[in-house]
């Protein structure tokens, strides 16, 4: 009668895992995100709280494709929350001015809340004074 196989007996027999590196981006999705909800449905992607340059220009080093700025500005007027967006358009560009590659592409996107979940006004989508860029 054959033996029952193990998995440990099962997994020496598989190659070991590759070593991956990851790739430097070649774009960067920025999202804003308005309220502290929309960042427990995202997973290993990071979540800024703060928007200085330095804090964006490290964000924008990272390999991944992505990151969020949690504004939280649903919780302020409307004319507080443009001005928040618009610092913040104002520090993502002086980040990405000093880049190397001239080939680095830039998307920001403002999330706001649709009706279905909405609990309080929602602001109109405002510009952030930065738009899809490459410098």
């Amino acid at each position: 009668m054959p033996r029952p196989l193990t998995y440990s007996a099962l997994m020496a027999t598989l190659p070991p895992e590759p070593k991956i590196l990851p790739l430097p981006a070649v774009a960067k999705v920025v999202v804003l995100d308005d309220d502290p909800t929309g960042t427990q449905t995202v997973h290993v992607v990071p979540v800024l709280t703060t928007w200085d340059r330095a804090a964006l220009e490290v964000a924008l080093r990272e390999p991944g494709p992505c990151f969020l700025i949690l504004t939280n500005t649903r919780a302020f007027p409307a004319d507080r929350a443009i001005a928040i967006n618009r610092e913040i358009g104002v520090n993502l560009q002086a980040a990405i001015a000093g880049r190397i590659n001239p080939s680095f592409w830039l998307a920001v996107a403002i999330k706001r809340y649709g009706a279905i979940s909405q609990t309080r006004p929602m602001h109109s989508p405002v510009d952030s004074g930065s738009r899809s860029t490459q410098p």
